[in-house]
């Protein structure tokens, strides 16, 4: 990672779906939750494992170890979260 950049792992159980329903997946609601897993040398206030809520539709998606995972700035990130 590079300077203020984080790659978080968007946690796939915060996409909301009714089941039975086909919805286009432009009105889905963006998952905007996740996990960090890399964070750039000059961050001190994230760490790799926080879970973390994020700006929605902020971010570079990228697809990493054969998972889409969610590049984007520190700024970006709303709070850190408990994970139940």
């Amino acid at each position: 990672m590079t300077e203020n950049n984080i790659m978080v792992l968007p946690d796939p159980d915060s996409y909301k779906r009714d089941s039975g329903i086909i919805v286009p997946d432009t009105i889905i609601k963006k998952n905007n939750k996740g996990t960090i897993i890399m964070v750039g040398p000059d961050i001190d206030t994230l760490h790799v494992g926080d879970y973390v809520l994020y700006s929605t539709w902020m971010g570079t998606m990228v697809e990493y170890k054969d998972q889409d995972h969610v590049v984007m700035k520190e700024g970006d990130i709303i709070a850190i979260l408990k994970k139940y």
